[in-house]
């Protein structure tokens, strides 16, 4: 008889329990100290912060530069082969024209520089992941993260005509924040290139021109 209470007591007590656990992770909380439930924390995810009414101004930048690959060994995979490369983008802005609707908050010769991986497969499709930073007259103007990804068009059937594997194009995106000299900014943009990813190791230049475009949001 004990032993039958013993075990209805221990059911009703992890039910408990378990009840504690998902009233605190539908508050994205974990339980408070003692209580003798724990759930898993959750990730944090970057996001906008908003601490006011914020603005928006249209980004509209060309660039020039290139990006230097040092490739790993080859190694193989179950669609051919990849290899690895540690690497370096350095990109100039030089105007970006009537959609850039404050030219002064990123004036010409800001140079982006990037550093980070390439994996890229051997018919050219890759992607790119790495930190940046914005630079003008020795200042910060924002950092960040970077992607790049080869051979990807974001424009096929029905938005337009371009294909699955766009040979020589590459797309991406910015997403940073303001330092010294831009704080209350965050920048959001999207990258398009063209050029050859070659399979060996060097120095790879993107044809002119490079268009960053997006938006500048500066919050109080």
């Amino acid at each position: 008889m004990r032993r039958k209470q013993a075990l209805v007591v221990g059911s009703t007590l992890l039910l408990a329990a378990a009840v504690v656990a998902l009233v605190f992770a539908a508050a994205g909380q974990n339980p408070p100290a003692g209580s003798g439930t724990r759930i898993l924390e959750r990730p944090t995810v970057p996001t906008l912060a908003i601490s006011g009414n914020c603005c928006l101004t249209r980004f509209n930048k060309f660039a020039s530069g290139q990006r230097t690959i040092t490739f790993e060994p080859a190694y193989g995979c179950d669609v051919g082969t990849a290899a690895r490369g540690a690497t370096k983008i350095r990109l100039l802005m030089n105007g970006g024209g009537p959609c850039d609707q404050n030219p002064a908050l990123m004036p010409n010769g800001s140079l982006l520089e990037a550093n980070g991986s390439t994996i890229r497969r051997e018919d050219g499709y890759a992607v790119f992941t790495g930190d940046f930073t914005i630079k003008a007259s020795g200042a910060t103007l924002f950092t960040g993260t970077m992607e790049l990804l080869d051979q990807i068009g974001s424009h096929q059937t029905p938005f337009g005509a371009e294909t699955c594997g766009l040979a020589y194009h590459q797309e991406g995106w910015l997403s940073g924040t303001g330092g010294d000299a831009m704080k209350g900014y965050r920048l959001h943009a999207a990258v398009v290139a063209r050029g050859a990813l070659k399979l060996d190791s060097g120095p790879q230049v993107f044809a002119p021109p490079v268009r960053i475009v997006g938006m500048l949001v500066k919050c109080p």
